[in-house]
């Protein structure tokens, strides 16, 4: 994804809306593809089975959880060489499973309301994520949806999805975009303050571990069961954004 102008297109005085969607049970699913292979880097590495009991990896970004685990099996956190290691094998042993079988599946609607937005002039369909660049991209591309997505914020080097959005607002900050154009869509409740604590809208999907209530209890500008009716995002995302219809 391209970090260049990506509003080159658009007519200067428009206002503009950025989307930013989470990937895991907001976009796709990968039928727990991730924990297996957690599971089998940190028995590679450290000799460590049945990790990810008890983890609860919800809007978490990798580094986070890689830390979590290592903190439960290793009674303490992970140095900066170790988890360098963790991530150069992690990324290959998904690379690996990947290539025996493509666990991503998208979400019901998902396609459908992307096509939707890419069509609109003023919006701009993006990524913020707590995945590795190079997973995140992998869960994407073996999913189909790659080529929608303009802009992307990853795991790099933070443990913290607020850290994430951050990210991603200073850099959309720098081609003029405003907290107040910028959207955080997410299934978790740390999606959620993520994009508040940067002062962007926010949209909760309910498709992950966390109900309608939650997501709405968490301060969400927007809660939707999922993403099949593009009609009702769009009303809600230019309502949101101030964008025109």
């Amino acid at each position: 994804m391209t970090s260049a102008n990506i509003f080159s297109h658009m007519p200067l005085n428009d206002k503009k809306s950025v989307l930013l969607f989470d990937i895991d049970f907001t976009l796709l699913t990968s039928d727990g593809a991730g924990r297996v292979v957690i599971e089998k880097t940190f028995l590679e590495l450290f000799g460590k089975t049945n990790v990810w009991r008890d983890i609860d990896a919800s809007g978490k970004t990798d580094l986070a959880i890689f830390q979590e685990i290592s903190s439960k099996e290793l009674g303490r956190e992970l140095s900066r060489s170790e988890e360098q290691l963790v991530v150069v094998e992690y990324v290959k042993n998904y690379r690996a499973s990947f290539m025996q079988q493509n666990p991503f599946h998208v979400l019901p609607g998902v396609v459908e309301l992307l096509d939707r937005l890419v069509d609109r002039e003023n919006c701009v369909v993006g990524i913020q994520t707590g995945n590795i660049e190079d997973i995140g991209e992998l869960k994407l591309r073996g999913a189909g949806i790659y080529h929608y997505f303009s802009f992307g914020a990853y795991c790099a080097s933070f443990y913290d999805k607020t850290d994430v959005v951050r990210d991603a607002k200073r850099r959309l900050e720098e081609q003029g975009i405003r907290a107040e154009e910028i959207v955080v869509i997410g299934d978790s409740v740390r999606d959620i303050n993520a994009g508040q604590s940067n002062q962007c809208r926010t949209i909760g999907v309910a498709t992950g571990s966390f109900s309608e209530d939650a997501l709405r209890d968490a301060g969400a500008d927007c809660v939707l069961p999922d993403l099949r009716n593009a009609a009702v995002f769009l009303e809600q995302v230019l309502s949101l954004s101030g964008v025109r219809a």
